[in-house]
């Protein structure tokens, strides 16, 4: 019998439904609500699913199912997307400068490197995904893998208020410091029961970005495939990105253990 994985997030969900090649002997089932629908998720008679009956319903009609989650049936589970992603460090860099970054001629505070791990943790761990994570955690003893939210696409520079905000990360090559922090939260992670799946490097431009070319065309998460997204829309990934993402897990890293 083939191992089983659940994947599990919002519409990031849509770029590793799409990008899926069932080139192995693995059978994934895709799950997941639009927006802010996962802060629902929640046990329903046994199985796993949004307690808000709007986005239980497009949960159910999402799922490769068709039904809410069953834990029982799966081998391990890879949670994507829902907003976990280091906001802070970003929102943050130009006031706060720490003993890693290179901004501090002109940042107005010097913190420690801990207290932005904190600050991280503090907006992340009340989060959907962590939520969903643990609400799993409860009903399954099987591997549990987040992904962070993928970096916003290099398109940003053509959104001038988004190009003010990490030109200086980048111009400073503070990415290290960003990829640091975030290395802390993965142990948090790890020291909580879960794993981390990193998005592959060879997506990454300049650190704190992804290539354009892995958000181009990137489609809407909807029943039956959906329309692109608007053209400046830079946090979707398209199905070359989620093609890449699994080679890339099944390459080198836990999950391919897990399925083994």
């Amino acid at each position: 019998m083939s191992k089983r994985i659940c994947v599990l997030g919002n519409s990031h969900v849509a770029a590793l439904k799409d990008g899926w090649t069932n080139e192995t002997k693995v059978h994934a089932d895709f799950f997941g609500c639009l927006k802010e629908g996962m802060a629902s998720f929640g046990d329903i008679d046994g199985k796993l699913g949004p307690l808000d009956p709007n986005a239980a319903a497009f949960f159910k009609s999402i799922a490769t199912t068709g039904d809410f989650v069953e834990p029982a049936d799966y081998d391990a589970f890879v949670l994507t997307g829902m907003k976990f992603f280091p906001n802070c460090l970003f929102r943050n860099y130009a006031d706060f400068a720490t003993p890693s970054t290179h901004n501090h001629d002109v940042a107005r505070n010097f913190v420690s490197d801990a207290t932005m791990v904190d600050a991280v943790w503090g907006e992340l761990n009340d989060g959907m995904m962590l939520h969903t994570a643990r609400t799993l955690r409860a009903k399954t003893d099987a591997p549990i893998f987040i992904v962070w939210q993928s970096f916003l696409s290099e398109g940003l520079r053509d959104i001038e208020w988004r190009d003010a905000l990490y030109a200086p990360i980048v111009s400073n090559n503070d990415g290290a410091y960003v990829h640091a922090i975030m290395a802390q939260i993965d142990q948090r992670l790890v020291a909580e029961g879960f794993q981390v799946l990193s998005q592959p490097e060879d997506t990454i431009e300049a650190g704190v970005m992804t290539k354009r070319e892995y958000s181009e065309g990137s489609k809407q998460f909807r029943e039956g495939g959906g329309p692109e997204h608007r053209a400046l829309d830079v946090f979707h990934m398209n199905e070359r990105f989620g093609t890449l993402c699994w080679q890339t897990w099944f390459a080198d890293s836990e999950l391919a253990e897990a399925v083994q």
